[in-house]
């Protein structure tokens, strides 16, 4: 039910965004990469949620120390909304 509608229910952002705040960077990292995933496979790499939920990984990512993915990542969101844009 999380998925129905064709985007990534809220909950799950926030749920992300909780663990990012409260500094848990592995956590963050391991949750956002498996809601990125989830939303490109269900939604598509040009959907907004998808764009979102990879650039969160891509600062989960940055926080927590590993900064060739994390900016690998950003690039990938980087392109992603020139394309939809």
């Amino acid at each position: 039910m999380l998925w129905d509608g064709g985007t990534c229910h809220r909950v799950l952002l926030t749920a992300g965004q909780s663990l990012t705040a409260a500094g848990l960077t592995g956590p963050a990292v391991a949750w956002w990469r498996e809601i990125a995933t989830s939303c490109e496979r269900l939604l598509g790499g040009g959907h907004p949620d998808t764009l979102i939920a990879a650039g969160q990984l891509a600062d989960a990512l940055l926080a927590a120390g590993q900064a060739a993915d994390g900016v690998h990542g950003a690039r990938w969101v980087r392109d992603g909304r020139e394309r939809v844009l």
